[in-house]
Parts: structure tokens; C-alpha cells; sequence
């Protein structure tokens, strides 16, 4: 796989940094995509690592300092299972991709000392993932695969062979991509049939049940004399922008463009734009390459109330580790104050939306809420964490994407969510993520899915 093979089918991720998932208590939150569905996945694996302190199978059912070190190699291990899922081998041999979640248990049932400060920790998982509901066409569990590196630190190097690692993607072929592409039955890959570095296990998912028919709270995002804010954002895609000139062979612009042309043509007026223009971190304005667009219009909702939308779009440079301040100023004010926050742009490896990466990050846990985060793999990385920051589900929706997402359909898929805001109407979360499944054209199915909605009380009467 090589994600610059074609620039129409760029996949929306930067490598950043390596995202470790939150041990949590496994909750059975139901979510609701049209081609996607939650399962619960199951297995037996192990862990080699090395400590300079002594580890039991007691330190491990207690909080220990044995126990956390544990945890941070398991953080290194895991989310292969983001890769395995996702890769050419594994589809092949179960017929659909998928994705694992962030929550997880881990039961530890055994420690064998190797000696020489070295262990090998035996467990069992348990987990929340989402994979193309066509796996469970039999029944409601399934047996899948199950291929992960015993020893995190060490099997990067096994699958290098001429300075070149042939386990994962040629072109993000550094180790910190490693997990995200982690594919051992890629043609070349000298761990393609090695059990001594490599754990062969089998796991058991089990289908989760999908919400039937909830709404979005209509009746606190629709109100007389109250304006429905929308924040928009959208990302440059390529990796070698210098801040400065504008990337003309860059796809990313061209879904902004594209939602801006299909908001004018919905009557929206112009309020506000910013063309070329950057912010730094005390807000001072500079040239640079961001635009921003401000829309407005009196719409009728669906209860014949008259009511403001504002629909603000930026253009900017999405990585966490960006010189130019725009995207993280406009975008934690718009996590603080706008009812809905659609995002467009590469996930980082759950690093461009991390929370705890963000200057100034707030939210509002009374501010009824819905977000979209359109970027590769986002289920993985930006529900848990989210819900936790606003206190749970009860004043928050998320729709992620399970599998890597293509610029191709950015815009189409944008808007197949925010259309039914900007025009007041009122659907189900079902019929809206319907809409944006069908929103992919011909292009396969991104996992979609929406998370939060469960606890809705709204029903259109």
C-alpha cells in the first residue's frame, strides 16, 4: 500500500506521534452505522518485555509499580491491532476490515521469568472494535485472526532487510508509523511465517447490538432566537508545507471549496473571510496560508421557527506540531462554544485532535454538542477521550470513521452530515448516517459510525 500512489486517493493521516490507548472498565455503549457495527473482541495473547524490577502474577492484580510498566509495553503492543485489521492479508483472509476502540480489559494469567531481567506476561482481552457488519453474515460471533509482535521495543527491526522495513507501508515506513501498517503477510516480510516473534492467536467478536432510532436533541439545537453555530475544518494533506506559499497540487483545498460553493448555493450570505493569513500564539495576524469564511442565514426549521445559522470554515494546516497557531485557536474556541464541529482533515495518529495537546482546550458540559471527526481511523482515538472531557454522552455525539478515509469524497461525506443542520430539517441519526455511507460513491465503506446517541430523549412525534 503506498498512500501517495495517486493524490485523488490520499488518505487522510501524518504520522505524529504513537497514541496509547486508556485501560477503562469495557462498557457495551451502543453506536449505529449503516455499514459499520461495534463487536465485542476477545482473546489470548502474550507479552515479552524487559524490567529491571521484579514482576508476579501478584503484582499484576494489584496497582503496582510492576503492573504500570507492564501497561506501557501492552500500549506499544495493542495497537498493532489498528494495523492488522486494516491490512491487505487480513482482509483477504476474513473478507472485511475493522478497527479496535480505545476501551479494552486486560487479566493477566501468568508471568514466566526468562531471567536476565526479561518476562514473558500471559492475558486475556477483551475489547470494543467496529468492523464491516458483513463478517457476521453467519451468525452473531465470528472467529478471526488474531497477529501481533510478542516483544513491541524489538520487532521493528526483524522485518528490515537493507535498511528497508517489509512488514508495513513503503512509503510511512518509519517505526513510529510501524503499528498503524502492520501487516506481516505483505510479499518480502521476513515475519511472515515466524511464530517465536510474533503471536498467532485466534479471537472471538461478538456482535454488539446498534441503536434502532435516535435523534439528535432537535430541540436544543433548534431554537426561536437562538443561532446554531457550525464550525468546519478543513486540513492540508501533504506533508512538506512551508507556511508560507500557497500548496497548489495539495487536495484538501478542494473539498473546502467545494462546501463553500454548496453553503452559497443553499442561500447562505457572506459574513466574514481572511485569505492568506496565519495567527501566532499570542494571536498576532500574519501572512500565511489560512482561509477562513463566515456564513450566515435565517433558516425555518422544521418547527416553523425562524432561526440564525452561522457556518465558520478554516483552511489551515491541521499537525499538532505546526508552527502556525490558527487551526488549534480556532478550533478549541469552536469545542467551547459551536453546537456542531465537523473536522476534515489526517487524524495524526490521534495526535492533531489530542486534548491534552491542545492549548486552552475546554468544553462546555451543559452545550448540547455533536462532533465529526472525518480523519483516518478516528474511532480509535477521539470518542473515549472526548467523553470523558465533557463529563459522558449526555450533552455529546461522535461520528468517527473506523478505516482510512480518501479526499476524494471529503466534501460529500462533510456535508452529508451537516446538510440536514443547515437546512433546519429533522432525521434520524440512522437515516443521517445512511446518508453519509451512500456519500462514498463508489468508494468502500469507511466504518462510519456514531457514538453518544443512545441516551437521546428527543423523538420526532
Amino acid at each position: 500500500m503506498n498512500i501517495l500512489r495517486q493524490s485523488k486517493f490520499l488518505f487522510l493521516l501524518l504520522p505524529a506521534l504513537l497514541i496509547f490507548f486508556s485501560q477503562t472498565s469495557f462498557a457495551l455503549d451502543k453506536f449505529y452505522g449503516k455499514q459499520a457495527t461495534e463487536a465485542r473482541l476477545s482473546f489470548e495473547s502474550r507479552i515479552k518485555l524487559k524490567s529491571n524490577r521484579v514482576i508476579t502474577l501478584k503484582d499484576l492484580k494489584r496497582d503496582s509499580a510492576s503492573k504500570r510498566w507492564v501497561e506501557k509495553n501492552l500500549y506499544r503492543q495493542i495497537p498493532h491491532l489498528i494495523g492488522l485489521f486494516n491490512s491487505q492479508s487480513f482482509i483477504k483472509e476474513v473478507g472485511v476490515s475493522g478497527v479496535t476502540g480505545e476501551l479494552y480489559d486486560i487479566q493477566y494469567n501468568k508471568v514466566l521469568d526468562l531471567g536476565n531481567g526479561q518476562y514473558i506476561v500471559h492475558y486475556s482481552y477483551s475489547g470494543k472494535t467496529v468492523f464491516d457488519r458483513k463478517i457476521f453474515y453467519k451468525g452473531p460471533s465470528v472467529t478471526i485472526p488474531i497477529k501481533l509482535p510478542l516483544s513491541p521495543y524489538e520487532i521493528y527491526n526483524l522485518g528490515v532487510k537493507r535498511g528497508v522495513n517489509h512488514c508495513t507501508d513503503d512509503h510511512y515506513n518509519s517505526e513510529g508509523d510501524f503499528f498503524y501498517f502492520w501487516d506481516i503477510g505483505m510479499k518480502g516480510c521476513p515475519l511472515k511465517h515466524d511464530k517465536v516473534n510474533v503471536v498467532w492467536t485466534e479471537g472471538k467478536l461478538e456482535r454488539l447490538n446498534n441503536t434502532k432510532q435516535t435523534y439528535p436533541e432537535y430541540d436544543r439545537l433548534y431554537r426561536q432566537g437562538q443561532a446554531l453555530k457550525i464550525s468546519v475544518f478543513v486540513g492540508y494533506l501533504n506533508d512538506d508545507l512551508d507556511y508560507v506559499h500557497f500548496p497548489k497540487d495539495d487536495p484538501g483545498p478542494d473539498g473546502f471549496w467545494e462546501m463553500e460553493n454548496k453553503i452559497k448555493q443553499l442561500g447562505f450570505k457572506l459574513t466574514d473571510k481572511k485569505d492568506y493569513f496565519s495567527l501566532d500564539e499570542n494571536s498576532r495576524q500574519e501572512h500565511g496560508i489560512n482561509f477562513l469564511r463566515v456564513y450566515e442565514r435565517q433558516v425555518e426549521n422544521a418547527f416553523g421557527q425562524m432561526m440564525t445559522v452561522q457556518v465558520e470554515m478554516l483552511l489551515s494546516d491541521t499537525a499538532i506540531e505546526s508552527p502556525d497557531a490558527t487551526f488549534h485557536k480556532y478550533l478549541t474556541k469552536a469545542f467551547e462554544s459551536s453546537q456542531i464541529v465537523a473536522y476534515d482533515g489526517h487524524s495524526g495518529l490521534g495526535g492533531n485532535l489530542d486534548i491534552e495537546s491542545l492549548p486552552e482546550f475546554k468544553l462546555n458540559p451543559g452545550l448540547y454538542q455533536i462532533f465529526f471527526f472525518n480523519g483516518c481511523s478516528s474511532y480509535p482515538y477521539f470518542n473515549g477521550q472526548f467523553f470523558r472531557a465533557k463529563g459522558g454522552s449526555e450533552n455529546l455525539e461522535i461520528i468517527t470513521a473506523g478505516t482510512p478515509t480518501l479526499s476524494d469524497t471529503a466534501a460529500d461525506n462533510m456535508l452529508a452530515v451537516l446538510n440536514n443542520f443547515l437546512t433546519g430539517d429533522i432525521r434520524s441519526y440512522q437515516l443521517i448516517m445512511d446518508s453519509l455511507e451512500r456519500s462514498n460513491g463508489e468508494t468502500e465503506t469507511y466504518l462510519m459510525g456514531v457514538n453518544g446517541d443512545e441516551d437521546n430523549q428527543w423523538q420526532d412525534n
